[in-house]
């Protein structure tokens, strides 16, 4: 079992061997990848760290129409419907939708049972969902709802941490990192390795602080303008917002992953090495020897010289 004192006797017994053949043990630092949530401790003793990722649903309403519409089980961001012009939503005058939101459940059960000999009949409802139930005023209107939501289905851990939160990255520092310091801190001076650590969800991170980031960091409200990161155009601002947005991400990542192990490995003698996706490349500043995969390449195959993956850009 990972960092069960099992596992640290086959660790000491590699140590000892390699000293034996003049050998150098570099670590791993997770179990089995991506790093960062130690082997998913990290979101058993902490589920408030558990990564968030953004759900969207969305629909036209006619005039006078009763719209009901189920949307993910949980926190409601933003519930708008922004009346259509020409076929184009008018941003400038959407109306607010989240107070007609509330809790419903999907399933309806019958169970022919009972608890007394007169009533043998019993019905239940289950599969909670989060309900919009809204009548359309006159014109055509846009919908739509957003919600965080748990990552799931993610790897070998199925939910994971978030990598922009500093506290989720210092508890794995403590759980993993601390954990081999305290049993071989004298054997320490080669390095420590991560692997494929980013901001997730990569196609689109989300953080519940990255709301208040974006807005110190730059001024918008990116609640305002979330059909932006689904590939909605929102007039002036959109740019601007992808920008913004990025930046917010990549910096926000850098500072609570990156600097912080960068930080620890410089206090104990090693190096911080890894192969990164990379958000931007000024996120391999804080890696004493950083790298990228860039070997999936088959025999035969022909490279391409410039993929439109930038990760797989090996440069």
């Amino acid at each position: 079992p990972y960092l069960s004192e099992t596992y640290f006797e086959y660790i000491d017994l590699a140590v000892e061997q390699a000293k034996k053949w003049d050998m150098e043990v570099w670590l791993y630092d997770e179990y089995p990848y991506p790093s960062g949530v130690t082997a998913g401790q990290g979101t058993l003793d902490h589920p408030e760290y558990q990564c968030k990722m953004l759900d969207m649903k969305e629909y036209q309403a006619e005039a006078g129409e009763t719209v009901v519409m189920d949307v993910a089980w949980g926190r409601i961001l933003s519930a708008k419907a922004y009346p259509l012009k020409d076929g184009e939503a008018d941003w400038d005058n959407g109306i607010d939708l989240s107070g007609y939101i509330g809790t419903a459940y999907q399933e309806e059960v019958f169970q022919f049972s009972g608890l007394t000999e007169y009533n043998h009949k019993r019905y239940f409802t289950g599969q909670q969902a989060r309900r919009l139930w809204w009548t359309a005023p006159k014109g055509r209107w846009q919908i739509y709802v957003f919600t965080e939501v748990v990552m799931t289905g993610f790897k070998y851990f199925n939910t994971y941490v978030d990598t922009m939160n500093p506290k989720a990255v210092r508890h794995y520092l403590d759980t993993t990192h601390e954990r081999y310091k305290k049993r071989f801190g004298g054997e320490f001076g080669k390095g420590i390795f991560t692997d494929e650590i980013t901001a997730f969800p990569p196609e689109r991170p989300w953080s519940p602080l990255l709301p208040d980031m974006m807005f110190q960091k730059t001024g918008i409200r990116i609640l305002d303008y979330l059909p932006v990161l689904f590939d909605i155009p929102m007039g002036d601002m959109t740019d601007r917002v992808l920008y913004a947005y990025w930046n917010t991400c990549t910096d926000a990542f850098i500072e609570s992953y990156d600097k912080q192990v960068y930080e620890w490995c410089n206090q104990n003698g090693i190096r911080f090495i890894g192969e990164k996706p990379i958000l931007r490349s000024k996120e391999l500043e804080f890696t004493h020897c950083p790298g990228i995969d860039a070997g999936h390449q088959k025999v035969g195959a022909k490279p391409a010289i410039t993929p439109g993956k930038y990760r797989a850009n090996g440069k």
